[in-house]
């Protein structure tokens, strides 16, 4: 029984000091002075990756190295920091990311083979709308236009 009880005590010691010596990324990710929720968080090499929270804040565990990690969302410009991660550290990566200036022109939906279709002679048939056809359905949100118009969607 006492085999035991001291067997529990140090992996409770040893598992307490784990945080101290783990190696980790964290910060914040903004733009204009706002959080960014569910912004890309990607490393390499490696793989690993992560989203922001409804904070814009995030953090990866890492071994020690040299990585290069890539933060992005849409509608925003990508940004890219290269950093040198030592046994131990944590190191804080706050990012601003600036807003795109590209817009969308067109909305381009796929579906079913059946008539009529804009272009049913391609490997994928699509359908073109423009914004006035989708307006005239009366419906007040895109999806329900959307779905007004071509029933399958």
């Amino acid at each position: 029984m006492k085999t035991i009880i001291k067997t529990i005590i140090l992996a409770a010691i040893v598992l307490s000091c784990l945080p101290a010596i783990a190696q980790s990324i964290k910060g914040k990710v903004t733009s204009e002075g706002s959080p960014v929720p569910s912004a890309s968080v990607a490393v390499k090499p490696g793989g690993k990756g992560t989203t922001t929270d409804n904070n814009g804040s995030y953090r990866i565990t890492l071994s020690p190295g040299t990585y290069s990690v890539t933060f992005s969302a849409t509608g925003y410009t990508e940004e890219t920091q290269n950093f040198t991660l030592g046994a131990g550290e944590e190191k804080t990566i706050d990012v601003v990311l600036n807003v795109s200036r590209l817009t969308l022109e067109d909305i381009v939906l796929t579906g079913s083979r059946a008539l009529p279709r804009s272009s049913a002679n391609t490997p994928l048939p699509v359908d073109n709308f423009d914004y006035k056809t989708l307006k005239s359905t009366g419906q007040l949100t895109f999806d329900k236009a959307m779905q007004y118009r071509v029933p399958s969607f």
